[in-house]
């Protein structure tokens, strides 16, 4: 039955997902400059949007408005994106399909950029897949994009080599030229946002310029944090079954199920985009199953025991999805890799020589709530682990439902 309701619950999630997703109060300009207050669906956009999902009042129907139309929108409080033609690389940064073109190749675009900083000297961001691209502006002229480029070449050796194209910071140099900012100052500059919100703020204040804070750096500033650490404590409902893989049912024998303490420590990244819903996690926990069964063998051997004493370190690989209920309270949704660390153990069958225990990764799906933003409680169900990974004579089903309590201090 438990199974059963974390697969529903699994099968749902897409349709509950999609309206978690909230309108939020924002505006967008027109063409014509025309600005309308309106609601706005907040995706919280990884990647640099073409269109978006707007509502003049809370009970009238979903509508689109793409780049075409729209200069800039924005929600209050929140990411804006302004409209600008430039021109863009596209050069991948990846090894595989990296060109030996040192230059950048500019293809001219119609794209929504988020400011990052907007004063004397704007900066602009611009991010799709594993691209990403800054832009600056100065006295509001069109975005100019700072090129930062890898490409081939040859070494003396005469194999291929990684370079860089860096010409990004004689830009910033050219454009960003102030008594206060000197030229190791741009050289030390990466191409991350941070060091360059960083410097465009240094320009500005040196300036004399106030900065419009509304729109500056909003990937930086999340109302979430990124990373938690939370102790993991619970309780498992263990069984396992070995039987021989010839399928004789006389050697077969299953434990009986047992509840047992189990205890972990959780490390939670929250991705940086979609409000914080995604998070990667592991959490190494330490469980134990212990047990002795008596099987009738044969009329010789009417009584033999069967014997284990198990215990691991589990350690998860996974991903999770939040439903946000409010501020405070959310349901999750996880799904994990779980690699099996144990040290030397082994089924004890009398008459049979012991087994050695060797365990293969399994899966497991657990969904909870958390309240308080420090206070969870999980339910989650870790599927078939196979116990003699390298036996081919027997097999070994060992299955778990636990339910975790969650405390996170960091």
């Amino acid at each position: 039955m438990i199974k059963k309701i974390l697969w529903l619950i699994a099968l749902s999630l897409p349709l509950y997902a999609n309206a978690q997703i909230e309108y939020e109060k924002g505006y967008y300009i027109n063409n014509s400059g025309e600005k309308t207050n309106c609601l706005i669906k907040n995706l919280d956009w990884k990647d640099n949007p073409t269109e978006f999902k707007y509502k003049l009042f809370e009970e009238d129907e979903a509508r689109d408005n793409t780049i075409k139309s729209v200069k800039e929108f924005g929600i209050d409080g929140g990411i804006k994106y302004q409209r600008f033609e430039v021109k863009i690389d596209r050069s991948s940064e990846l090894v595989k399909d990296l060109s030996r073109e040192r230059n950048p190749i500019f293809n001219t675009e119609l794209l929504f950029l988020e400011p990052l900083v907007r004063g004397k000297a704007s900066l602009y961001y611009y991010e799709k897949g594993n691209l990403r691209r800054y832009f600056i502006s100065i006295n509001n002229s069109a975005p100019e994009q700072l090129v930062y480029k890898s490409y081939l070449a040859k070494n003396r050796f005469k194999s291929d080599e990684v370079k860089k194209n860096k010409m990004y910071k004689q830009q910033l140099y050219k454009y960003l030229s102030c008594k206060d900012i000197s030229l190791n100052q741009v050289k030390s500059i990466g191409y991350y946002t941070k060091d360059l919100v960083k410097l465009f703020k240094a320009y500005n204040d040196c300036k004399g310029n106030e900065i419009d804070e509304t729109s500056e750096a909003s990937k930086l500033e999340k109302d979430y944090k990124l990373f938690h650490i939370s102790l993991k404590p619970g309780i498992s409902s263990s069984s396992l079954g070995v039987y021989p893989s010839n399928g004789n049912d006389r050697k077969s024998v299953s434990f009986d199920k047992q509840l047992r303490l189990r205890f972990g420590v959780e490390f939670e990244f929250v991705m940086p985009f979609n409000k914080g819903k995604w998070a990667l996690f592991t959490e190494p926990a330490y469980q134990s199953f212990k047990g002795e069964e008596i099987i009738n063998f044969n009329s010789f051997n009417p009584s033999v025991e069967v014997a284990i004493d198990y215990s691991s370190v589990e350690l998860p690989l996974g991903i999770r999805y939040y439903m946000y209920l409010n501020s405070r309270t959310k349901m999750f949704i996880n799904a994990a890799y779980v690699i099996d660390i144990h040290g030397p153990t082994e089924l004890k069958y009398e008459g049979i020589s012991n087994l050695e225990v060797n365990t293969a990764p399994n899966l497991s799906l657990g969904v909870g709530y958390k309240f308080r933003n420090t206070f969870s409680v999980e339910l989650r169900r870790g599927f078939t682990r196979e116990m003699f990974r390298y036996n081919s004579y027997w097999k070994g089903n060992y299955n778990t439902i636990s339910f975790i309590f969650g405390y996170t201090i960091i």
